[in-house]
């Protein structure tokens, strides 16, 4: 049982909350469940909790609670740890059961930028975050991770997750863009460029990001969750996500159910150049606020590196439309996987607003060519 009632059950056996708190009707209990049962669970001054049910290892879908644990006990651990991580504060874990402080009144990303496009301001907290968890990552690195690939690398081969092929929408998407060469290409060569360095969070989306006020009560921060993606890999498949998020939006806007008809669309020039250029600020101040915040930590061959993600990243974004919408997600898909097309091999059209030079593009990344 993952209930409401047995998560409250279980932070009155762990004392963080009495049977008084539930009895005077102070106690809220929000479902926060997506993936996996969380609840944000608010006793008022007894506290506020989130607490989460550790997923089980997800095999070719990825995901492990038992990582997420880990990590979570990892920060909390180390007093400069947790002090630098992005994420919020462990309360303590009970069984499969994470508990964390709850972020307040935070907002989350995606609710914020769905309602108000991709703000600058919001561009500079995401950055900000991933930057601060790529120094926290290179410390983690250490932590004996399985460094797996992104499932999307396979995702267009004959030995693709088996997951793909269990649900109509997926299947379907897999099918169309296998026929692509150049969508082939670009998730085969996530293989092929792979670096295992540090520990990269792995689900870079707005979705796992939550906005709230730092402890002090000062100015504003990004925290990151959902932590079972994490895993030792690329620090540049993270930028890439947070680059791939308000692209993708600008692609799937408008979409109608059936827009497509079953083939990949792929963006005009000048189509393409308008979602770029109603991104470019956002994606400014995140590249800005990122080498910032990660200074000293391949920061810049990051952001290089990333450009050749981006695509990658767009079809996996894909394959999640496909399967989260059943009446316009195929379509979503399929205008992502174009968007995937038209950047494929152009990773010059994203150098100027994530601050690289031209001339390292054209060197490649660390210099070994484009």
């Amino acid at each position: 049982m993952h209930g409401a009632a047995d998560t409250v059950r279980r932070l009155i056996d762990a004392g963080l909350l009495s049977t008084r708190d539930v009895v005077d009707g102070s106690l809220t209990v929000v479902d926060l469940s997506r993936s996996n049962a969380v609840w944000l669970v608010d006793a008022g001054r007894a506290g506020s909790y989130v607490a989460k049910v550790a997923a089980p290892d997800r095999g070719d879908l990825q995901g492990s609670g038992v990582v997420e644990t880990m990590l979570y006990e990892r920060i909390a651990g180390d007093r400069a740890l947790a002090a630098a991580a992005p994420v919020a504060r462990l309360v303590g874990r009970y069984g499969d059961l994470i508990v964390l402080a709850s972020a307040g009144e935070g907002d989350g990303l995606a609710r914020r930028l769905h309602d108000r496009g991709p703000a600058p301001a919001d561009g500079r907290l995401l950055g900000e975050a991933l930057g601060r968890w790529r120094a926290v990552g290179a410390v983690l690195a250490q932590a004996g991770l399985p460094g797996r690939l992104p499932w999307v690398a396979s995702a267009l081969a004959g030995d693709r997750p088996a997951f793909l092929d269990q649900h109509p929408a997926t299947r379907e998407l897999g099918g169309v863009l296998r026929r692509d060469p150049a969508l082939r290409r670009t998730v085969e060569a996530v293989a092929r460029d792979w670096r295992r360095e540090t520990v990269m969070h792995g689900d870079v989306r707005w979705d796992n990001v939550v906005v709230t006020r730092r402890q002090d009560g000062g100015a504003e921060e990004a925290l990151l969750v959902d932590l079972e993606f994490a895993d030792l890999g690329d620090p540049a498949w993270d930028v890439a996500g947070a680059v791939a998020e308000p692209l993708a939006m600008a692609a799937g806007s408008g979409v109608e159910p059936g827009d497509g008809e079953g083939g990949v669309v792929v963006p005009d020039r000048r189509t393409v150049g308008r979602y770029l250029r109603d991104v470019r600020p956002f994606l400014a101040c995140f590249a800005s606020a990122y080498k910032g915040a990660a200074t000293g930590s391949g920061a810049d061959d990051d952001l290089l590196r990333a450009m050749g993600y981006v695509p990658a990243r767009l079809v996996q974004a894909a394959f999640l439309h496909a399967g989260w919408n059943p009446s316009s997600g195929m379509a979503v898909g399929l205008a992502l996987a174009g968007l995937a097309a038209a950047l494929t091999g152009q990773p010059h059209l994203l150098a100027g607003m994530l601050r690289v030079p031209r001339a390292a593009v054209a060197a490649g990344p660390s210099g070994h060519g484009p």
